[in-house]
């Protein structure tokens, strides 16, 4: 005796199994891909040298060592909002860092933030840290912004070769200025024995 069994019977069990099938490969290969930031980031060690070089007062350096391998972004926090933010990043993976603080306010506790990520792009964790400065000393002209076109300007900067005093022009003394009018950064040469007698006629760049 034959017995014909018809295929109709089994399509939609076999449809029903090889979507199952499908779904069950697509979610594992998803979870594989879906990396998450790693649970054993830490700072092991931290320290904040306001002025390293000595010649620049509105400067900083944070000296840094992480347990994993990190890359780090750091923001000085601008007093006009965002768009006076300073912005740097440092995709360099590493444990240890000496990351450079630029674009600090004189007299006045600066808010700076750090942001590490891992290999993978995914954030571990931010440390802020607040870095006080003393007031300009130098005698500086007072800026006063009419009109600014900050999309022209490199990064809202103006870099500004200044003679300095008239009545004792040594040693010249360049500073840089937001869009805000903000000095931003300077260089004192004062205690320099190579550069208190620095001198130009056609400008520092």
């Amino acid at each position: 005796m034959l017995i014909f069994i018809s295929d109709k019977i089994f399509m939609k069990p076999l449809r029903r199994v090889c979507l199952s099938i499908f779904l069950a490969i697509s979610f594992l290969s998803c979870k594989k891909n879906d990396t998450k930031p790693a649970s054993n980031f830490s700072i092991l060690s931290e320290k904040v040298q306001l002025n390293p070089l000595g010649n620049s007062p509105l400067a900083a350096a944070i000296s840094i060592e992480t347990s994993i391998q990190t890359s780090i972004s750091i923001r000085v926090a601008g007093n006009h909002g965002s768009g006076s933010d300073v912005n740097n990043n440092f995709t360099n993976l590493n444990t240890i860092h000496t990351i450079p603080v630029l674009g600090l306010y004189a007299g006045y506790a600066n808010t700076v933030e750090l942001t590490f990520k891992d290999d993978n792009n995914n954030q571990l964790g931010t440390k802020i840290y607040t870095i006080t400065t003393d007031p300009i000393t130098s005698n500086f002209p007072q800026i006063s912004i009419n009109f600014s076109t900050p999309g022209m300007m490199a990064e809202a900067m103006t870099f500004v070769s200044y003679f300095g005093y008239k009545a004792n022009p040594f040693p010249q003394a360049p500073f840089v200025f937001d869009g805000y009018g903000d000095i931003r950064w300077y260089a004192n040469f004062t205690s320099s024995p190579d550069l208190k007698n620095l001198f130009y006629d056609d400008g520092m760049e």
